[in-house]
């Protein structure tokens, strides 16, 4: 995935092929991509949907033309000049369902708006209602429903061998679809309820976490602290800006039951109860150089704040208790570690695959080592989420990048020396 310099001439390079709108019942595409002064497209790890919005300006009075009445079909065709596999034209099916900021020049001549749009996909969803009985494996059944519903679109399924016989009550297809996601278990690795139902750029996709975390990168990115000069490649894999506002919420994962769980299972016929408990720390499985992000001291990692789940005991070929607890903990997990990159334009990026991070360590101190690196920023990521930015000759990509685990293990009590040059040391424990 190395730019081709003969190719790529310049940094945020952009082959915007054609962005066109069909009308209402219309077969005849009209190209706009001349009024078109801004182009961004949004795929999430999370979302059953790829969504995003162009911004016009117009002095052509194309909404006279063509009435926006939140069904038109939009195909934005695009690609990054350069690249190995350049030669897969990225071809968006979206629709078109809001029309908002409408501004009039001054004079009275040109008209500014942005016209929202989602996947062709949601729309299906919403007007879709599911009601009959499934039995059988879990991946068969939603690949039944996808392909019952969404027999144009394509979807990749990870492996797993969990069953469930259910009627499905009138839900739509995504919710059908999610609902049994969460009872799936990977068999890659075996045993993990982490799979996830996401959309991006190509199609539809149902994985396990982990599956993706075990992937190699697919780029290494550095940030560089002095902008010396660099070359194209350099340049493509460097990170121009680094976003760490978005850190942990301890409360939320609280709530949700990230640190800790208990499931509370009662049998009104014969008067039992059974309880089971889960602690991420102790239960959470890690591989070589990864490390909890909780403390084994911190009194969250134990039943102290425990999230509480109760039920009642019945039969079902896909125990309750096999997977929820588990299940709320990785996912809330997955976002321990996470922050945000602006990188070059890249049309070949997904959620879900992997890549690098290169962050050198930031210190005042004229004797730091420029080779030496952040522990806490740098290490591997899954891409959780793309925002795709286009203007007219300017590409790039805001991208998410999440992780369960540290790179560094945590101390039980860290030690902080040299605040404002007093000699004293100051000690804080996690509790």
């Amino acid at each position: 995935m190395v730019p081709d310099k003969t190719n790529y001439s310049k940094i945020n390079d952009i082959d915007l092929k054609s962005i066109t709108i069909y009308a209402q019942n219309s077969k005849t595409p009209i190209d706009i991509k001349s009024v078109v002064t801004q182009f961004q497209v949004f795929e999430n790890l999370f979302s059953d949907s790829v969504s995003g919005y162009l911004q016009i300006v117009d002095a052509n009075n194309l909404l006279s033309k063509i009435p926006i009445m939140g069904r038109e079909k939009i195909i934005v065709r695009f690609r990054t000049p350069g690249l190995e596999d350049s030669s897969d034209l990225i071809e968006l099916k979206l629709i078109c369902y809001k029309l908002s900021k409408v501004n009039i020049s001054d004079n009275g001549k040109v008209m500014s708006y942005s016209l929202h749009f989602m996947s062709e996909e949601h729309f299906v969803n919403e007007t879709t209602r599911l009601q009959r009985s499934y039995k059988g494996k879990i991946t068969t059944t939603i690949n039944r429903i996808f392909n019952e519903v969404f027999p144009e679109s394509s979807l990749t399924i990870g492996s797993s061998d969990s069953k469930l016989d259910f009627v499905c009550p009138r839900w739509k297809a995504f919710s059908a679809i999610r609902w049994l996601t969460n009872r799936c278990i990977s068999n890659e690795p075996k045993g993990m309820p982490d799979m996830l139902f996401y959309a991006d750029l190509v199609g539809y996709h149902l994985r396990s976490y982990e599956n993706m975390m075990n992937q190699p990168p697919v780029a290494v990115y550095t940030y560089y602290l002095e902008k010396t000069q660099q070359s194209l490649e350099q340049q493509f894999y460097s990170v121009d800006q680094i976003d760490t506002t978005e850190g942990l919420d301890a409360i939320q994962s609280m709530k949700t039951g990230t640190y800790a769980s208990r499931l509370c299972v009662h049998d009104i016929t014969n008067k039992s109860y059974t309880e089971y408990s889960f602690s991420h720390k102790k239960d959470v499985p890690l591989k070589d150089n990864e490390f909890s992000p909780i403390s084994s001291s911190d009194r969250l990692n134990t039943s102290y704040e425990e999230k509480v789940f109760f039920k009642p005991e019945r039969d079902d070929s896909n125990s309750y208790d096999d997977w929820i607890l588990k299940r709320n903990s990785h996912l809330g997990s997955m976002e321990f570690e996470r922050l945000g990159i602006v990188v070059a334009g890249n049309h070949t990026l997904r959620p879900g695959q992997t890549v690098v991070l290169s962050v050198p360590q930031i210190s005042t101190s004229d004797e730091s080592d420029p080779n030496k690196l952040d522990e806490r920023m740098s290490g591997k990521y899954i891409i959780a989420g793309i925002n795709h930015i286009m203007n007219a000759d300017e590409y790039i990509c805001k991208v998410k990048l999440i992780r369960n685990h540290r790179t560094a293990p945590l101390p039980d009590i860290v030690t902080v020396s040299g605040i404002d040059e007093d000699p004293e040391s100051l000690e804080f424990r996690y509790f």
